[in-house]
């Protein structure tokens, strides 16, 4: 079972996306802050990490640096999860070295698609 990693500090995002994770077949890790999230990308790598860009202790910005910075990290698969949906994308995506962006709050199915994108069909 595949593993996905949801870092946000918004508890209940987090805990309703972990049931649509577990409902679609796969096994989901959950962290509530970036220290929670940096500690269980080291000690349980997923194979796919939903990161939300802001977060009042580390941001999605350093939580993505960090990724890329570990090779066996690196290779990792990152969903930008933001709020803010007037963003430069693409912008936002190279700044990162996400692979796709998420707008919150966000529809499942849309989520879903983007998932079975970069981890392939359940």
């Amino acid at each position: 079972m595949k593993k996905v990693l949801i870092i946000d500090d918004e508890e209940d995002l987090v805990n309703m996306t972990a049931i649509s994770l577990k409902r679609w077949g796969y096994e989901p890790l959950k962290a509530f802050s970036g220290k929670e999230g940096i500690e269980m990308l080291a000690k349980n790598p997923p194979d796919l990490a939903i990161i939300d860009i802001r977060m009042p202790d580390l941001s999605g910005y350093d939580i993505c640096k960090k990724i890329k910075l570990k090779n066996k990290l690196s290779k990792i698969p990152v969903i930008i999860s933001t709020a803010a949906g007037t963003l430069d994308i693409k912008k936002l995506l190279a700044s990162t070295g996400a692979k796709d962006i998420i707008i919150k709050p966000y529809d499942n199915e849309d989520l879903k698609k983007k998932i079975e994108n970069l981890l392939g069909k359940r």
